[in-house]
């Protein structure tokens, strides 16, 4: 095993331990998020409500999750650089995340409010997991390294995701074979094993990722009601400070932009598919293949990034979403959604993996978790307008398909803006003597 992953790019311990995290809660992503609940909510925890309810329903759900994980991102950030604990506070998000994720087995039919409350806590932790993990990356690899440590990350991600949803998805297919009675069964011991999953993979960072300690010096503040107060006046400077660094500013633009897009896809096409009559078995079936697709296509974009550069190969991975809208809105048939998941598989991990890392090349390295706390804000406000305008189109006009185009603006504009961040002059504003 170490010697495919030194082969993967994965040379160190530390890195090696920070990208299993991505192993681990990739179960989440693929079996919570887009894999079983979506169905579950569907046919079992809303199944009192109208059919195109559900996907609206669902929209709303993923909408408010991003809203306040989008306003409690920044401030964790802040936090996790006055005190140096990111790991200490990935901890609790993880094991309260998986904890959560592990309650979703005992919903009930009929219990779409209380499944809808249960899946945002583990959500709001998931992500906030994910500001602490995205600042490491800053720690433990130079700007030279980043983009195939990231790369690596996301594909070792999609793999460890993949394995597991595997075996969910055998178990919900072959459920006599578990000894258990049906499919929803089944996805319920899906959620548990995502949940131990997740939390099992959470230790190799812990034992293993050094955090960079406090400047000599610097004293940690108590966890006191007036540091909150210091915390989110100092998000409401980094706001004002934040238009110093304008190739960053940019950048967050463009990445709000096309990250909605993205988000869009990735969490409402589980349920959109359900509405247009695809069985259950394609939808899951495509989903592993898009996870096993994600992992050479994401080591490939971390090679191509270092022939043509980063920001030209992220171009090619949102010009392939711009094809996948179009063909979204004519998809009918179960083939259709098997070439927009393998286009998708395709691209999404490059696409991710290349934003963090050229996000590393603007952040200034004192106020690390900080600005990947904006980083997370921008990511999860851009997901949300996505979803919310398409649970509104769908229930205004009773189907989803007609959500879909309107995606394709989001790409669009995004990679106009893209191409106006000038990487360099960012860099240089990042390391200057004001700034570290």
């Amino acid at each position: 095993m170490q010697k495919i992953l030194n082969k993967l790019g994965l040379t160190r311990k530390d890195w090696i331990a920070w990208s299993l995290y991505d192993w681990g809660q990739s179960a989440f992503t693929t079996t919570v998020m887009v894999g079983f609940l979506p169905v579950f909510f569907a046919e079992i925890a809303g199944v009192n409500l109208p059919e195109h309810l559900r996907t609206a329903y669902w929209g709303y759900i993923s909408a408010v999750g991003l809203v306040l994980v989008a306003l409690i991102s920044p401030a964790l950030g802040v936090l996790a650089d006055m005190r140096a604990n990111n790991k200490k506070m990935l901890a609790i998000f993880a094991f309260t995340g998986s904890a959560f994720t592990i309650a979703l087995a005992l919903m009930q039919s009929g219990q779409w409010k209380l499944t809808s409350t249960i899946f945002l806590i583990a959500f709001i932790c998931y992500a906030a997991s994910l500001v602490m993990y995205d600042s490491l990356l800053m720690q433990i690899a130079t700007i030279d390294e980043a983009d195939a440590v990231s790369s690596a990350g996301y594909a070792i991600g999609y793999l460890g995701g993949g394995v597991l949803f595997v075996i969910n998805v055998i178990m919900a297919t072959k459920p006599e074979w578990f000894g258990l009675a049906d499919v929803w069964e089944a996805m319920r011991w899906g959620f548990v094993t995502v949940g131990i999953w997740w939390a099992a993979f959470t230790i190799p960072l812990l034992l293993y990722v050094r955090e960079r300690p406090l400047p000599i010096g610097a004293v940690k503040p108590p966890l006191t009601f007036s540091l909150f107060k210091t915390v989110y006046a100092r998000i409401g400077h980094t706001f004002q400070d934040i238009r110093r660094y304008r190739q960053l500013f940019l950048f967050l633009c463009a990445y709000w932009l096309y990250s909605d897009g993205i988000g869009t896809i990735f969490r409402m096409s589980t349920v959109f598919g359900k509405e247009v009559g695809l069985e259950t078995s394609t939808l899951m079936t495509a989903l592993i293949a898009v996870q096993f697709i994600g992992v050479p296509s994401t080591f490939f974009f971390g090679w191509l990034a270092s022939r043509i550069g980063a920001k030209q190969s992220l171009y090619i991975t949102l010009s392939v979403y711009c094809v996948v809208t179009i063909l979204g809105y004519f998809m009918k048939e179960a083939w259709h959604f098997w070439v927009l998941s393998i286009l998708v598989g395709l691209v999404q991990g490059g696409s991710q993996a290349l934003s963090r890392s050229l996000y590393t090349r603007l952040v200034p390295p004192a106020k690390a978790s900080e600005f990947f706390g904006f980083y997370s804000l921008s990511e999860r406000f851009a997901g949300v307008l996505g979803p919310l305008l398409f649970a509104i189109i769908s229930q205004a006009t009773g189907h989803s398909r007609n959500s879909i185009l309107f995606l394709i603006a989001f790409f669009i504009i995004g990679m106009w803006l893209l191409r106006k961040v000038d990487f360099e002059a960012g860099r240089a504003a990042a390391l200057s003597d004001n700034n570290i």
